[in-house]
């Protein structure tokens, strides 16, 4: 299922419809209808919960049940301005807020890293094909790479911003709001293509 977000409710793709060329949204399953509102980012860890962050106040976890857990400042975020949710092949969460680092949640426990690799603002994190983990921080133009033998921060060289990296076995990728570019590295940069 594909869902998106538009300026009144999560909604999801209409596959039936698409299958016949039609591109429609209907609403979600019941189990998640009360997440539909008030949303910014959606995000899926590797146990199906969905997190959703309005992006301002609160970030939202509703497993497959329909059970939503509910996390604010007073429940131990640093920040609730939630733009992307992360989880690694251990298991950990990881948030990302405008201006604030990266957070980790362990359980019901939040701690808070405040620059890593010595980024003031972190875009988003990931994983590449092959298992490195991705930081991203468009503020800055960097990227981090975290490999098996320790850690790699590139400058990005591109007159385009983009938002989001993401990795296919084809390399990495930049995604901005009307635009994907590949992104190709040389010494200790990635430099941009644009491809769409």
């Amino acid at each position: 299922n594909v869902w998106f977000s538009t300026d009144k409710k999560i909604q999801q793709l209409d596959t039936v419809a698409l299958k016949k060329g039609l591109i429609l949204q209907k609403e979600l399953p019941n189990t998640f209808r009360d997440l539909s509102s008030n949303a910014g980012y959606i995000f899926f860890d590797n146990s199906n919960n969905c997190w959703v962050s309005d992006g301002i106040h609160t970030l939202k976890k509703c497993d497959q049940q329909g059970n939503i857990t509910v996390y604010t400042k007073s429940s131990g975020l640093s920040n609730s301005s939630i733009e992307y949710v992360f989880q690694d092949k251990e298991g950990i969460i990881w948030l990302t807020s405008k201006g604030s680092g990266a957070e980790k949640l362990m359980y019901t426990n939040l701690s808070l890293i405040e620059k890593p690799f010595d980024f003031e603002s972190i875009g988003m994190i990931g994983r590449s094909s092959d298992g490195e983990l991705i930081v991203y921080s468009h503020y800055e133009k960097k990227i981090a790479l975290l490999t098996k033998t320790g850690a790699e921060v590139n400058e990005i060289k591109s007159p385009d911003p983009f938002f989001i990296v993401t990795s296919t076995p084809k390399g990495l990728f930049g995604v901005s709001d009307k635009k994907v570019f590949r992104l190709i590295k040389k010494g200790n940069s990635f430099y941009t293509e644009t491809i769409f």
